[in-house]
């Protein structure tokens, strides 16, 4: 038996393909353990076995907490900006904080093999320091390629985590990653794109195994729909409140009179009124719905992306901060679907977009395409024996 140790921040879309490769390890005899901070509903998604290595999070007091709050209110968390706000006001310091602590727990358990989120870089300067053998984990596969239209992009978000590595005695002028044994990206090549990377990063296609459903769900409402299309409305939480307000106002002016059932992952509180073609949740049992659904409308997050285009589903993206620009652009490249502007797009807009994508095959042919590409990559399974290869 072996002992791997996954490095993970509190955010469920980085979590969750980590819980997958955990349970397969387990499965297959190793102790496997997860280091984060504490967060809602985390204890019951791990895999049986699985245990948590509790991080510390600062406590604030009333003036800094006060101040954070007033830092985020006042940003537009949207558009190109968002990423440096991310990077200096939050992965950064968050790291940072968590340093000591991540290597405390590495000493104590003596892992055989560290498995670090990408944005949780601590984890493999930690690692580097011990000389523990240690692998990427990347969430968010936009974050390894620059975009063409910005390419001092990428370069300025990698001079980040080089600057933060310097400041934590690690010597070199790249990030760890391209010391790793292994980066594991959670897509396929093909959804990817054209981009020359060293054979030490491997596309393993979306991990979604083990993960149970959680979340109530109104099935007899949503099969009494019967025959007509059924869609998907999932935006994340980036947004403020009047621009939740704004959006789904769009969501519901689009689709409240058409021969579509829409499943809307938001408040119902937010709602005056709900058609009867409409259920809205705060949750929704996502991987269990996909198998029904002809189509989602997302903000282009990397795993409602990857998710939909598992099952062959297209989709409408509408980016609005952080990498979604470049996942909505990855989604377009390979005919899997249809982008609109976030701030710009109407509601007559959206339901051609809709009507385009339902009416017209080659959407779900392409997005078909892509499904294809990510069982190539071997998923779980390829990921678990790669992470396994290192024992030796």
């Amino acid at each position: 038996m072996a002992k791997f140790v996954f490095v993970v921040p509190p955010l469920e879309g980085h979590i969750n393909p980590t819980l997958s490769v955990g349970w397969k390890l387990l499965g297959r005899g190793h102790d496997v353990r997860w280091i984060c901070v504490e967060m809602e509903g985390l204890m019951e998604k791990l895999p049986k076995g699985g245990k948590i290595l509790l991080l510390h999070h600062p406590d604030l007091d009333d003036d800094a907490r006060n101040e954070l709050k007033k830092k985020l209110l006042s940003f537009n968390i949207q558009g190109i900006e968002s990423l440096k706000f991310l990077y200096e006001e939050q992965i950064i310091p968050f790291n940072q904080y968590m340093l000591n602590e991540i290597e405390f727990y590495l000493k104590d358990f003596k892992p055989d093999v560290v498995v670090y989120d990408q944005q949780m870089f601590a984890g493999a300067v930690a690692a580097y320091r011990l000389k523990i053998p240690f692998v990427a984990s990347v969430t968010a596969p936009s974050s390894i390629k620059s975009i063409e239209a910005l390419p001092k992009l990428h370069e300025w978000e990698n001079n980040q985590v080089i600057t933060f590595q310097q400041r934590n005695g690690i010597p070199f002028d790249e990030r760890l990653d391209e010391h790793a044994d292994f980066v594991l990206v959670y897509t396929s090549s093909l959804f990817f794109g054209e981009h020359t990377l060293p054979q030490h990063y491997k596309f393993v296609g979306p991990v979604t195994e083990s993960r149970p459903n959680q979340h109530a769900f109104d099935w007899e409402r949503f099969h009494s729909w019967g025959d007509i299309p059924k869609i998907l409305v999932s935006i994340g939480t980036t947004f403020s409140f009047k621009e939740k307000i704004n959006f789904f106002l769009k969501v519901l002016e689009a689709f409240k009179s058409e021969k579509i059932g829409v499943v809307v992952v938001s408040d119902p509180d937010l709602f005056d009124e709900i058609p009867s073609n409409f259920i809205i949740q705060k949750r929704v049992p996502q991987l269990q719905l996909l198998p029904y659904l002809q189509l989602v409308v997302c903000h282009a997050g990397q795993n409602t992306v990857s998710e939909s285009l598992s099952h062959g589903i297209p989709l409408v993206t509408i980016p609005i901060a952080y990498d979604q620009s470049q996942v909505a652009e990855s989604v377009v490249q390979t005919g899997a679907g249809i982008r609109l502007k976030f701030n710009r797009f109407r509601s007559q807009e959206l339901r051609n977009a809709v009507y385009e994508i339902l009416n017209n095959k080659v959407y779900a042919e392409n997005a078909g395409i892509v499904r294809d590409s990510f069982i190539q990559g071997g998923g779980v399974n390829a990921a678990a024996g790669y992470i396994e290869e290192l024992l030796g």
